[in-house]
């Protein structure tokens, strides 16, 4: 059994700094790799500081308030245009962004957690590769030559192999899961269904956040994100530009002990040497940058790595 403890710093303007005391501790089995969050997570409390001074909670607490429920609208682009959930009429499970930071969503296996007649899992002999089953249809030869059921998508651009499908989550805005099948609007390889990843677009203020976490088994995660928010304006020379840049990094040590079988170190010729001391550690890094520049209200123009 693991567990995941951290702490999250969001930086909302210049000025201003809002420090989140995360008690992000989590349950997981030790089948599922550290950072998973298999059980809810516990309410924390939010301080607002002004200027330099920041504080951290690490008492949580509940505040009640009377007032009444209301549901909000969830926009999908699943038929390859805005529309409500509601208004959709297609089996979808959608996760926001507050969805995905609350779920501890961190990469693309994780979404099936959440998800009724998903499965995400690591294509056989290696851990990169995802097997994506949806209601019972899926590939799971991870072979160039063999076709996916289920198609994976990221802001709409089709990834044609499972193989490199297992990929640390960086800025999603929205995680939109489409069972059955979807050949009328995402063309083949969606007998199953989709899978369609939506990334964050730059923000129009300044701000970002940091978080760091730790847990047993050496376990280390850091987060965090920087906004240039909106420098110049629409019309008034080259438009107006928007970026941010991102990073991800966690690390963890192996669950289980890969003994070396070659009594001579190595010498034997006959003999593979072993790729790894342990099975299931993590060492992932990911980097992303994204630009916006809005020129006029007809124009608009994104790069992102």
């Amino acid at each position: 059994m693991a567990w995941v403890i951290g702490l999250r710093v969001i930086i909302t303007h210049v000025d201003d700094v809002a420090v989140a005391g995360l008690p992000h501790i989590a349950r997981f089995d030790n089948r599922h790799s550290a950072g998973f969050f298999m059980s809810r997570q516990m309410p924390f409390s939010m301080f607002s500081f002004s200027k330099l001074s920041i504080a951290v909670a690490l008492a949580t607490t509940t505040v009640v308030v009377d007032a009444q429920p209301m549901l909000e609208e969830v926009v999908v682009t699943a038929q390859r245009r805005e529309q409500s959930l509601q208004d959709a009429p297609v089996a979808i499970t959608a996760f926001s962004a507050e969805d995905i930071d609350t779920r501890g969503i961190r990469d693309v296996k994780d979404i099936s957690l959440f998800v009724p007649n998903v499965n995400i899992a690591p294509a056989p002999g290696g851990s990169t590769g995802a097997t994506i089953a949806i209601r019972g249809s899926t590939t799971i030869n991870p072979a160039l030559t063999w076709e996916p059921t289920v198609g994976l998508y990221l802001d709409g651009v089709f990834l044609g192999k499972n193989l490199g499908g297992i990929f640390e989550i960086a800025e999603l805005e929205r995680v939109e899961v489409l069972r059955g099948p979807q050949g009328t609007l995402y063309g083949k390889n969606t007998i199953g269904g989709a899978v369609n990843l939506v990334t964050r677009l730059p923000s129009e203020s300044m701000g970002g956040y940091l978080e760091a976490s730790a847990g047993n088994e050496g376990y280390t995660a850091f987060r965090g994100r920087l906004e240039t928010g909106a420098l110049g304006s629409v019309g008034g020379g080259v438009g107006e530009l928007r970026a941010s840049i991102a990073y991800s990094n966690r690390s963890r040590d192996g669950f289980y002990d890969n003994i070396d079988s070659d009594p001579t170190g190595g010498f034997n010729p006959f003999v593979n040497p072993r790729s790894n001391s342990t099975f299931q550690d993590l060492d992932n890094d990911a980097l992303r940058a994204d630009f916006l520049l809005t020129a006029t209200d007809n124009l608009t123009l994104r790069y992102y790595s």
